[in-house]
């Protein structure tokens, strides 16, 4: 069957366009606790069209877990929304996920941007 036929991942996946806003928001963050690089291109989908703010809320706070070039990239972008919430949710994320890198780097200190070399 069709979904039998899917991996853990691809379901979450395929959770986030379900029509019952907190099965999204679960797999968002589901995919966010599992670094889910194959996940970046549909939460960046979903943060961008989804009209429920706690769907896109999650998407982008997985997008700054998972932590790839291009969820930061559009994490980074979205700091220029009109919409406050939207620039404050991306910066926090980013800055969670600056925290969580450096901690992650055995006698490293803080001070350096996202994705500038070490």
């Amino acid at each position: 069957s069709f979904w039998e036929s899917k991996d853990y991942l691809e379901k979450l996946i395929l959770a986030l366009d379900h029509p019952e806003p907190t099965t999204p928001v679960r797999a968002a963050e589901l995919l966010g606790r599992l670094r889910a690089a194959s996940a970046v291109e549909p939460l960046k989908r979903l943060a961008r069209a989804s009209a429920d703010v706690f769907v896109v809320r999650a998407a982008i706070r997985a997008l700054g877990a998972i932590g790839t070039r291009g969820a930061h990239e559009f994490l980074r972008a979205l700091t220029d929304e009109p919409a406050r919430w939207l620039r404050d949710e991306a910066a926090q994320a980013l800055d969670a996920a600056g925290r969580a890198e450096v901690g992650s780097l055995p006698g490293q200190r803080g001070g350096s941007e996202l994705g500038a070399p070490r």
